[in-house]
């Protein structure tokens, strides 16, 4: 859960929109990002796409990695423009 005004959240959800039309899929998983939400630190997850997690025949699509990747790249070097 991360206020939908942070500054890192828009040019981060600006940055994925260009890259993968599909930003929003819901799992059946926990992340880690909950022990940093109850002491306050915001924090989004998202990641390639695939199917059957943690279950027989897992797999991840690999041009979906490669988008995860450019979106992290075109992010974190957004950072250093600031």
């Amino acid at each position: 859960y991360v206020d939908e005004k942070n500054p890192y959240f828009i040019k981060l959800i600006n940055i994925i929109k260009k890259i993968k039309p599909t930003i929003t899929k819901n799992g059946h998983a926990t992340s880690d990002l909950r022990h940093f939400q109850k002491v306050g630190i915001p924090g989004v997850e998202f990641g390639p796409m695939g199917m059957n997690i943690h279950g027989d025949d897992e797999y991840v699509e690999i041009e979906s990695v490669k988008k995860v990747y450019d979106i992290m790249t075109k992010f974190l070097i957004s950072l250093n423009h600031e």
